[in-house]
């Protein structure tokens, strides 16, 4: 993997590597406008040009913090993705959900909402947080719950605001390889970010990834560390604390790791990264440090017989 990064070569349309904003709305910890100025910095110094975000992160101090950083990079360079299907509102609204993931209070919460209505609304706030005209990518952010209005509104709405340019393609962002499929079936999505689902502590092949063969679906893999349990000792696991059977399977990967001389981190992004069925893999790094890191591990040599026993 070089620094500047490539199409995958299996369908045009999304860089191989791309920079996810979650981060910036101080997710599980503080950062500044500064902190995140120069994760995105060194990220295009990098050669990133695709970054994900979302109004649920920060709430809405991702896409802001994103949006100063496009004001001075060339709009035509670089490809956004956020995400539809919950709305910003004051903290203090009854209706406020409470998120307790984005660790600093700046007045603002959201609610889950996806009827038609919210989602052009959701459009047109997140453009003016970004900065931008349009869109490259909306996704439909963890529709699960919620599957039969997304169906019945939020798809057609995407559409229709795919077919007036205010987004160039659209999509679903989800932690469910069976949501994933559901909605995909139809043909109708350009991409689907699925996150946590395909990594080394999951290595079988997703059900989404077949059907996207079929259908042309872009394939975003995100959360390869499985919220940083793959990548830190202490990281959590999917969000949260690391069950019994997972902390075995850990023990195997770093057993194997060990025998073979490779880093457990490495591996974790070089399994995912590896498929050619995986259009982009979605990296989640808190400073411009983790992201050298990251990148870094990319490149690391691991043999063929690591994969071989992994595999077996």
């Amino acid at each position: 993997m070089t620094e500047q990064s490539t199409s995958t070569g299996r369908t045009p349309g999304l860089p191989a590597v791309g920079v996810g904003c979650a981060a910036l709305g101080n997710l599980f910890r503080a950062s500044s406008d500064a902190d995140a100025r120069s994760l995105l910095d060194r990220a295009w110094e990098r050669g990133i040009r695709y970054f994900d975000t979302a109004p649920h992160y920060g709430p809405g101090d991702s896409e802001r913090r994103l949006g100063d950083f496009l004001g001075t990079v060339p709009r035509r360079e670089v490809l956004v993705s956020t995400k539809v299907g919950r709305l910003l509102m004051p903290d203090r609204d009854p209706r406020a959900e409470p998120e307790p993931m984005f660790v600093v209070p700046n007045g603002w919460s959201r609610r889950t909402d996806f009827s038609a209505r919210a989602i052009h609304q959701s459009v047109e706030e997140s453009l003016d947080r970004l900065g931008l005209d349009y869109l490259d990518l909306a996704l439909l952010h963890d529709p699960d719950d919620h599957l039969d209005q997304a169906r019945a509104e939020a798809l057609p709405a995407l559409v229709e605001l795919r077919a007036a340019g205010l987004v160039r393609q659209i999509g679903l962002g989800t932690n469910s390889d069976a949501v994933a499929v559901q909605l995909a079936a139809s043909g109708d999505l350009d991409a689907v970010l699925l996150a946590g689902r395909y990594t080394l502590l999951s290595p079988d092949a997703p059900a989404m990834l077949p059907l996207a063969a079929v259908t042309g679906t872009r394939v975003i893999a995100a959360g390869i560390f499985n919220s940083g349990i793959l990548a830190s000792p202490d990281g959590r696991y999917d969000y949260g604390a690391v069950p019994a059977h997972v902390a075995r399977s850990l023990e195997r990967l770093r057993s194997v790791c060990a025998a073979h001389g490779v880093e457990l981190p490495a591996a974790a992004v070089q399994f995912v990264a590896r498929d050619a069925r995986i259009d982009t893999v979605l990296l989640g790094p808190a400073s411009a440090a983790q992201l050298d890191q990251v990148l870094d591990w990319l490149q690391d040599p691991i043999p063929a017989s690591f994969w071989a026993e992994v595999a077996g």
